[in-house]
């Protein structure tokens, strides 16, 4: 589903970001190869620092 997410949202000019991402749920998306698919800059642990992020892109 993630990889088909991101496949949809791409084209349309969307960024598909994670915020409060678990150590567990890192590991999910490492093992599973969806952190490659996402983007490792895309992944954040805290909503704050997503924000930041996508704020400075205005």
């Amino acid at each position: 589903m993630v990889r088909q997410l991101h496949q949809e949202l791409v084209p349309r000019g969307f960024v598909l970001a994670l915020a409060r991402v678990s150590s567990s749920l890192k590991a999910d998306l490492k093992r599973h190869r969806l952190m490659e698919v996402i983007g490792p800059a895309q992944i954040f642990d805290r909503l704050h620092d997503a924000l930041a992020a996508f704020t400075e892109l205005r």
